[in-house]
């Protein structure tokens, strides 16, 4: 089996939790590329496609957004796995990612998790501590990332 990981990270939360099931799906004999998704990302030769994102005020970052509106049709090809790294979970999760990505792709994803997010305050740009300080109440470092939903991934893709 061929994975790739597909990804966008501001200030490297999405990035670590890409890298860390890229490890978790190598240790098992997986074969595992991790790519950050750019301007002309093309959509990776592999059986498993994993589409992690961040959440900044409210959504996902538009290359994301745009990677999985221009690409729907190849990715309906594949096993498409979908993962946030946010600060909220349940409902308020789930209804970010409703509305960041194409029904059609939600409808055909076979994982959509929610790992929790990271936030060093001290290490934001100014723009963004007030938009965390107005939008999401939060005035310090902040670390909910679960172990438990990654190692939910990892079992999601290797459960063939």
């Amino acid at each position: 089996m061929r994975l790739a990981i597909l990804y966008a990270s501001k200030y490297g939360a999405t990035r670590s939790v890409a890298e860390t099931i890229a490890d978790g799906c190598r240790d098992e004999g997986i074969e595992t590329s991790v790519v950050e998704i750019g301007k002309s990302t093309p959509v990776p030769d592999a059986d498993v496609v994993l589409v992690g994102a961040p959440v900044y005020a409210g959504s996902i970052p538009g290359r994301v957004r745009r990677f999985l509106e221009q690409n729907t049709e190849s990715l309906t090809q594949v096993r498409l796995g979908l993962f946030l790294c946010c600060l909220y979970s349940g409902t308020r999760a789930e209804q970010q990612l409703a509305d960041s990505v194409p029904a059609r792709l939600l409808a055909h994803s076979f994982t959509r998790r929610y790992v929790g997010g990271r936030i060093d305050f001290d290490s934001l740009r100014f723009c963004d501590r007030q938009i965390m300080k107005r939008v999401g109440g939060i005035d310090h470092s902040v670390d909910t990332i679960s172990n438990e939903a990654i190692r939910r991934i990892m079992a999601d893709v290797m459960n063939r």
